[in-house]
């Protein structure tokens, strides 16, 4: 692990989502946050094929990212191999649309850990929620909570990766909107 540049360089990440309004955005977030910490990692976005009332996952295209869709019974990894898209990477991980890279790559701190775990990880994940943020209040939402995350999800006591998480969302709400 020790031959990925702090950067990402020899790191390969797909991102494995679901057809669902919350995996839109969650997505967004995920690809984001790698792109602004680890720039020279491969990041691929794939997601499950499934219908829903509005379009979903328009975002890919727009700004240039690895994607792909895929039948639920094909592992994304095993997806994006026989796609091609993987090549020859030292290393690839597989994340979930709720895990975001929030510091440069430390082979000794991958994770994801818990966003409420105060150390200096890599990859965090907010599943169980990331300050005042409570996942289970935005399923199915197709509108984003990046705006103004700071204020509007701020609680006494947020840890470092709380904070990361929250400024990556307030810098990612300008391209969201735009989206």
């Amino acid at each position: 692990m020790s031959e990925i540049s702090k950067t990402g360089d020899g790191l390969a990440i797909v991102v494995d989502s679901s057809y669902s309004p919350h995996h839109n955005w969650m997505s967004l977030a995920s690809w984001y946050s790698i792109r602004q910490n680890l720039p020279d990692a491969k990041v691929i976005v794939t997601v499950t094929r499934g219908l829903h009332g509005s379009e979903l996952f328009t975002w890919p295209w727009r700004v240039n990212a690895n994607f792909f869709q895929r039948n639920s019974k094909v592992d994304a990894v095993e997806a994006a191999k026989k796609k091609g898209l993987l090549g020859d990477y030292k290393m690839c991980l597989k994340i979930e649309p709720d895990v975001m890279a929030v510091r440069t790559f430390d082979p000794d701190w991958i994770g994801p850990y818990p966003v409420s775990e105060d150390c200096f990880a890599t990859f965090v994940t907010y599943r169980e929620g990331c300050g005042g943020f409570v996942l289970s209040r935005w399923i199915n939402r197709t509108d984003p909570p990046f705006t103004n995350a700071s204020q509007v999800f701020a609680t006494d006591k947020l840890t470092v990766n709380e904070k990361r998480v929250f400024e990556i969302w307030e810098k990612l709400s300008r391209l969201a909107a735009a989206l």
